[in-house]
C-alpha cells in the first residue's frame, strides 16, 4: 500500500517538482519526464531509472520497445502496461509459431531425404544391383585457365570479383 502511495505521489505534477513519474514497466524500471522544457531544446527531457542498483552494467535491451519510442519522442503518450503485455504475448506467440514451423521443416527435410534415398535405391535395383557410374565430361575435368580481369565475371557460385590493379602516377 505504501509503495502505491509513493508512486502516486511521484506522479503528481507540483509546480516545484523538477521531474514527474510517468510510468513503470514490468521489469520495475521507472520513467520520468521533466516538468519544465529545456530552453535550448524546447522540449521536456525524458529519462529512465533502472531498477537494478548496478546502473553501469544495466542492459538497455530490457527496456520495452514501447518505452524506447516514448523516450525518443516518436510517441506522445507513454505506453500502458496492458499494451506492453499484449506486445509480449504477440512476440511469444510468434516465437512459438516459428518453432512449430522449424519442426515442420525438419520433418519435411527428413521426408525428402527418405524419398530421394528410395528413388536412388530403385535406380540401383533397376540396373541389376549395379550402381550407375557417373558420366564424366571431358570439358568438366579440364580446368579453365584463371584470367585476372579488372571487371567482375560469372554469376552465383562462379562469381569472381574484379581485381584491382593500381595505376601508375605518371
Amino acid at each position: 500500500m505504501s509503495s502505491s502511495f509513493i508512486l502516486r505521489w511521484k506522479s503528481i505534477r507540483f509546480p516545484w517538482r523538477r521531474r514527474v513519474l510517468v510510468g513503470l514497466d514490468q521489469h520495475g524500471n521507472q520513467y520520468y519526464e521533466t516538468t519544465k522544457p529545456d530552453p535550448e531544446k524546447g522540449y521536456c527531457r525524458r529519462k529512465v531509472e533502472p531498477r537494478s542498483e548496478d546502473v553501469l552494467s544495466y542492459n538497455t535491451s530490457k527496456i520495452p520497445v514501447q518505452w524506447h519510442s516514448w523516450l525518443r519522442y516518436t510517441r506522445v503518450d507513454p505506453p500502458t502496461i496492458q499494451e506492453i503485455m499484449l506486445a509480449e504475448r504477440k512476440m511469444a506467440q510468434t516465437v512459438q509459431r516459428a518453432q512449430y514451423l522449424d519442426q515442420q521443416w525438419q520433418q519435411r527435410k527428413i521426408q525428402i531425404q527418405q524419398e530421394t534415398q528410395k528413388l536412388l535405391g530403385n535406380e540401383i535395383d533397376a540396373s541389376q544391383n549395379t550402381p550407375k557410374a557417373p558420366k564424366t565430361d571431358s570439358k568438366a575435368t579440364t580446368k579453365k585457365p584463371v584470367i585476372i580481369s579488372p571487371e567482375p565475371a560469372g554469376q552465383g557460385d562462379t562469381f569472381e570479383p574484379g581485381s584491382w590493379v593500381p595505376s601508375s602516377r605518371r
